[in-house]
């Protein structure tokens, strides 16, 4: 029996050893008013566009999610033309890697890929695989899905996309050996779970036309008329480390907030809306920050 739990022991620790947290932001930048790339070490290098940015505003909510709650988030606009923020790490050079983050699509009327990993950002490696997609059909319906790379074949799922609510998608991305097999799969979750679902919701994706790629770079990426948050991305080589559990700081109900003098309210983009001692009767239900002279808290009003 000794020798069996010794084995077990030794076996779980491997496991452990194995594996690794590449990549924690949680978007702990507080200057609403400055571009992510101009306070943060992300940088956009690919169709620059004037009309098009990304702001912190205030943070997302998934429960039980570990980057719940922690730091604020970015939103990605786009009027015309799209926008790539983008995040170096270690590049990864085998085994499997396991992006999560939280996601709001407040606003899309165009379909396009709004996430994706990429090689590198040196020498105009624009090499991206696992190209998260939303597809927007003719009545302005929204659904996910994903491409393994430029060109490569778009799988749509049936899962419809509620701008009001916050999903915490996982890409999956395998890097296989030999050439031009890697893949590529997409979930997107309602509800926390600590266990990689037996099924994605899209995949695995593979293109053997396309070459493979060792990931280095996380992508964001805005749309035309398109608004997009993102919060928490967690990247690792195991689905534990990557959906990893947490605890998210209690929603703050009404009745606090009214018991403040003077506050300070924000929506969800960082938009200023006004100073009161009150909440206006007309305000929709909604994310907003409310910030006075005792700090700031998120309030969610239904």
């Amino acid at each position: 029996m000794k020798k069996f739990m010794l084995l077990v022991l030794s076996a779980l620790l491997s496991s452990l050893a194995g594996a690794e947290i590449i990549v924690v932001e949680n978007f702990e930048y507080d200057d609403f008013t400055t571009p992510l790339v101009n306070q943060s070490a992300w940088t956009n290098d690919y169709a620059t566009s004037a009309s098009a940015n990304a702001y912190i505003t205030g943070g997302l909510s998934f429960s039980s999610y570990a980057g719940c709650g922690v730091g604020n988030a970015v939103v990605v606009e786009g009027e015309t033309g799209s926008y790539h923020p983008s995040l170096e790490f270690t590049q990864q050079t085998e085994g499997t890697i396991y992006t999560a983050f939280m996601f709001q699509a407040l606003q899309c009327y165009k379909s396009g890929f709004v996430f994706s990993l990429r090689q590198s950002m040196q020498n105009n490696d624009y090499t991206m695989n696992g190209r998260i997609w939303i597809d927007v059909d003719d009545d302005y319906d929204a659904y996910f899905g994903l491409r393994f790379s430029k060109a490569s074949e778009i799988k749509v799922s049936s899962k419809k996309i509620d701008p009001q609510k916050v999903y915490l998608v996982v890409l999956k991305y395998e890097i296989v050996e030999g050439s031009n097999n890697d893949r590529a799969s997409l979930y997107v979750l309602d509800s926390f779970t600590s266990a990689e679902p037996s099924e994605p919701l899209i995949g695995p994706l593979s293109d053997s036309s396309k070459p493979d790629m060792n990931p280095g770079v996380v992508m964001l990426r805005g749309l035309d008329t398109g608004w997009f948050v993102y919060d928490g991305i967690r990247i690792a080589t195991t689905w534990e480390e990557a959906v990893a559990a947490g605890v998210c700081p209690e929603e703050v109900s009404v009745e606090l907030i009214e018991d403040d003098k003077r506050f300070e309210l924000y929506d969800i983009l960082g938009n200023y809306i006004g100073c009161f001692t009150e909440l206006p009767n007309d305000i929709r239900s909604g994310i907003y920050i409310s910030r006075s002279a005792n700090g700031s808290k998120k309030m969610v009003l239904r």
